[in-house]
């Protein structure tokens, strides 16, 4: 009978011996882990590179600053753009319309009177070979009616005029009544003093083709 509670309390005594070896592991295994996490976090702080954790700081600083593909995409087509908004303003605008120095001036409204009717007005090609041609614009006017009156005049006098609806950016909406084209600048001055004659001031133009 003691011999057997003998051997029960040694079996006892050897059980809470593993126990609290193995919670001395446990701690021991916290206490460096804690010990390694606070060095890794130091040296996070502090940036230098020999110091424990500078490695992990640097692998996540090169991956935020590392461009996507969509950004490199994106700065592509934006260096492109003003190449094409070029191409396109000279589709969209294939002449050029330049004002002869003799006759500055800006959009006016003209009232023609009739004081005289030139004989013969000179030739007007339908389709100048050159790359530029010449022309005589006769008035401009907010209302389509005058700029009809003006063209139904020019017509009887022996002109093919041309009425043009164009938006003037600040101005609004104008009629032009043009007469030509005119191959070189002769014939176009021989109709600029037929229709002086006629009390209608003109404005010379050169139409350049692209």
């Amino acid at each position: 009978m003691q011999s057997r509670s003998k051997s029960q309390s040694a079996r006892v005594t050897k059980s809470k011996g593993t126990q609290s070896f193995g919670g001395i592991v446990v701690l021991a295994i916290g206490v460096g882990l804690g010990f390694v996490a606070s060095l890794a976090y130091q040296g996070i702080e502090s940036g230098e590179s020999d110091r424990l954790g500078a490695g992990i700081m640097t692998l996540f600083t090169s991956t935020n600053k590392r461009p996507t593909h969509s950004e490199d995409s994106a700065n592509e087509a934006e260096a492109a753009s003003p190449e094409r908004a070029t191409f396109d303003f000279y589709t969209v605008l294939p002449e050029i319309e330049q004002l002869l120095p003799a006759q500055q001036g800006v959009e006016t409204q003209v009232t023609p009177s009739a004081k005289g009717t030139p004989e013969k007005p000179p030739a007007q090609e339908k389709e100048p070979s050159s790359q530029s041609h010449y022309m005589l614009q006769a008035g401009s006017f907010r209302e389509a009616d005058a700029a009809d009156h003006l063209r139904a005049q020019l017509t009887l006098a022996g002109y093919r005029p041309i009425k043009q609806q164009v938006t003037i950016q600040g101005q609004g909406q104008f009629y032009r009544v043009r007469i030509g084209p005119f191959i070189d600048m002769a014939q176009m001055e021989a109709a600029n003093r037929r229709l002086t004659a006629m009390g209608i001031k003109t404005l010379r133009l050169k139409v350049s083709r692209r």
